[in-house]
């Protein structure tokens, strides 16, 4: 089961990555054209999400066959940078593509941070 509307992961697709700080910015995503398909495991709605506590990022990466996806958040408070990488480990070989928005929430962006994000292979 997805925990957000299809929608979610489709932007994160189409900009390769997501950093949401607020409910109205989640809500432009969550439009009149998002696509719910409950009846393929997504979500209709997304879940509750405090944005005075936390902020929610999303990272497009993909693999194939028996794909493992290993993510990790750092805060440089020197650099007042979020980085958020993931690393991409692929086990076996066949042609079915596995892909992963990769949306993790993480405790609130802090004003003036930016956010770097990385895929390694």
């Amino acid at each position: 089961m997805h925990d957000f509307p299809m929608c979610v992961e489709m932007y994160v697709d189409q900009h390769a990555t997501l950093i949401i700080t607020s409910q109205e910015e989640l809500e432009s995503i969550l439009d009149s054209n998002c696509l719910n398909l409950p009846q393929a495991g997504y979500s209709t709605d997304p879940p509750e999400i405090d944005f005075d506590e936390f902020s929610l990022l999303g990272q497009w990466a993909t693999g194939s066959c028996e794909t493992k996806f290993i993510r990790d958040v750092d805060k440089d408070d020197d650099k007042k940078t979020i980085i958020y990488s993931i690393k991409v480990r692929d086990c076996g070989v066949c042609k079915k593509e596995r892909y992963d928005a990769n949306l993790v929430l993480i405790p609130k962006i802090p004003a003036g941070y930016s956010v770097e994000f990385e895929v390694n292979d």
